[in-house]
């Protein structure tokens, strides 16, 4: 699917952040930040997959973060239907990364979006590692479709 017909069809991103953040997105917006990667901003990153695991996924691997000195365990994810915020084809970038499951992955380029709380969809706390396995091996060998260009 091309990023033109995906954003025609409102087909939504999601974004997954700590709960603790929620309350100051909903107050400033979902701002493009900083990519620690490559040390500038590329965009608001978020996932194609509307998959609960993936999302956990997400949360276990990409967003380990601590706060006053605790790991941060719950996590949000909140919803962007392309035709709330007028998102054009320019402001979908592609994952840089190398590694297959990065096709999962957008970055919405553009300073910031500003979240309603019906946009966010699900509150989750991430699970112990026994369960983390079986979403682990879900993931291992997944390669998921990448937006075409």
């Amino acid at each position: 699917m091309t990023v033109l017909d995906f954003l025609r069809q409102n087909n939504p991103f999601y974004h997954v952040t700590p709960s603790y953040r929620v309350h100051e997105i909903l107050e400033k917006g979902l701002e493009n930040r900083i990519n620690s990667v490559v040390g500038r901003s590329i965009g608001i990153c978020v996932t194609r997959l509307n998959d609960t695991d993936m999302w956990i996924y997400i949360a276990d691997h990409y967003l380990n973060e601590s706060k006053d000195g605790a790991s941060v365990r719950d996590f949000t994810v909140i919803q962007i239907n392309p035709h709330d915020f007028a998102l054009q084809p320019k402001t979908i970038l592609r994952d840089f990364g190398d590694e297959p499951l990065s096709y999962a992955f957008n970055y919405i380029n553009c300073p910031k979006l500003n979240i309603r709380p019906e946009d966010i969809i699900w509150e989750f706390k991430i699970p112990d590692a026994i369960e983390m396995t079986s979403i682990n091996f879900k993931f291992k060998d997944f390669i998921p479709d990448q937006l075409e260009y």
